[in-house]
């Protein structure tokens, strides 16, 4: 009975209201209520009510089915036949309402489908802008990647011929990218380099098939690990130079995972065997490189020092010291409590007063492309300059670049490695007008090695002339330079 009475409160409720559709499901819902107390003819008369207040909304509910067709909008006429589908069922005309009910299940599965054609031609578009970027860029890595997702999206798509193109194309420049690699690491003398890069092609020819091309290729891996695992097996405390390349237990698990994946498990496994002595190659070297580095330092030949901190860096990864290998060559971390980098303890300027200590805990050292992420792009220019100058890639002309950064004081100095060595101190705020003098800089003039230059808002130039400021803290290795 208390169904009954909230059924009939709600009809009196929407008839106030004057809401038709609020009351048809009054009413539809009191006519259920009352057919299941078995009073049927309090029923029927609920349903005949019903009837004739759904037949004033049938009309207008077909009339919204017409509106959305005529303007082509599939997802409005979805929405609407589901509601006249409804509306027929509250005035008992259950054939209609099949039928509408029918005609909204073939549009929604028609909807479903063009959803998914929309999300695959999405797609297409997505890879094949995504392959001119790369093309454009020239990272080979990244045009593998998008050929690959074109591939898979053209196949969605059912566009089989035009996917088995992309496909090739991903085939070929994969290829091109494993073989570059291996050129390249072969150019350098790396001989792990080589071998894992030959394995990367040897499992590429497999995946599409070129097994007689791949069985080349890991032949000829087998043969450089082969001579790997006798150089990493041999005595190496005599030797005066750090090696051109390592083969710590990085390297060792990376070329074993490697040759277990083309099924070459027997070397696979000498050499996993050989992982210990590989941590006494990475150890041994750690110590020669440190030796040379030192060594380059006190003859200043500073392409000789970069080289043995390149040399240490990896050492370092290769026995798991990522922190100490960030701050030696100059990635993410790097700080000046790192003992390992080939600082001056306490550099002096030209004019007697202390510069900032690197090895204080108070200096940040930052170096590379992190100092271009640091000053800005007038930077970048001036690396680009830099690289010319000394006919070296960009990369080498970022290693060039070392920002110290007193966390405490907030000033900087950024040292510039040259024939001798160049400190720009830096004003706080820093101009653009002092960045873009740097483009001006000859760094290759011999004046200016082992200078400090200063920035000179009046004349706008660097000069070696330094402006006094009083020195807020004297006596702790720090100065303030405006």
């Amino acid at each position: 009975m208390g169904q009954e009475r909230f059924a009939r409160h709600d009809v009196a409720v929407a008839r106030e209201k004057g809401d038709r559709r609020a009351e048809a499901r009054a009413l539809f819902e009191l006519g259920v209520i009352l057919t299941r107390l078995d009073r049927p003819s309090e029923a029927e008369s609920v349903f005949d009510q019903l009837e004739l207040i759904g037949g004033e909304m049938v009309d207008p509910a077909r009339l919204v089915v017409t509106v959305a067709q005529a303007k082509g909008d599939r997802y409005a006429e979805l929405s609407s036949l589901a509601e006249l589908a409804r509306v027929l069922r509250y005035v008992r005309r259950h054939g209609e309402a099949v039928h509408v009910e029918g005609q909204a299940q073939q549009l929604a599965q028609e909807v479903a489908e063009q959803r998914k054609r929309e999300r695959v031609e999405a797609g297409i578009t997505t890879s094949v802008q995504a392959v001119a970027a790369a093309r454009k860029l020239g990272n080979l890595q990244a045009e593998v990647c998008a050929l690959v997702n074109l591939s898979h999206a053209l196949r969605d798509a059912g566009r089989q011929a035009e996917a088995t193109h992309a496909q090739q194309q991903a085939q070929r420049v994969s290829v091109e990218v494993d073989t570059n690699a291996a050129r390249f690491a072969h150019q350098r003398g790396d001989l792990p380099g080589e071998s894992l890069a030959l394995l990367a092609l040897g499992k590429t020819l497999i995946d599409f098939g070129r097994s007689a091309q791949a069985a080349v290729a890991i032949d000829q891996a087998e043969q450089i690990v082969s001579r790997i695992l006798a150089t990493v097996h041999q005595e190496r405390h005599d030797h005066a130079s750090p090696w051109p390349w390592i083969a710590g237990p990085s390297t060792l698990d990376a070329l074993a995972d490697r040759l277990a994946e083309v099924r070459r498990t027997e070397t696979s496994a000498r050499v996993r065997e050989s992982i210990p002595a590989g941590q006494a190659m990475a150890d041994s070297a750690i110590d020669e490189a440190l030796r040379a580095a030192a060594h380059a330092r006190e003859i200043g030949e500073h392409d000789g020092e970069a080289q043995a901190m390149m040399m240490l860096a990896r050492a370092f990864r290769e026995v798991g010291r990522y922190d100490e290998a960030a701050a030696t060559d100059g990635g993410p971390g790097f700080s000046g409590q790192h003992r390992a980098y080939s600082f001056e303890e306490a550099r002096r300027g030209d004019d007697g007063v202390r510069a900032m200590r690197p090895d204080s805990p108070e200096v940040e050292i930052i170096v590379g492309y992190v100092v271009v992420k640091t000053l800005g792009p007038f930077l970048e220019a001036f690396a680009k300059k830099l690289g010319e100058q000394f006919a070296e890639t960009l990369s080498h002309a970022l290693s060039r670049l070392r920002l110290l950064l007193n966390r405490r004081t907030k000033q900087r100095e950024l040292d510039i490695s040259t024939r001798g060595r160049i400190t720009l101190v830096l004003p706080n705020p820093l101009p653009d007008e002092a960045m873009l003098a740097l483009l001006d800089l000859d760094v290759t003039d011999p004046e200016l090695q082992e200078a400090r230059l200063y920035w000179d808002e009046v004349a706008s130039k660097w000069t070696q002339a330094r402006q006094e400021v009083k020195d807020p803290d004297s006596g702790d290795g720090y100065r303030a330079i405006r």
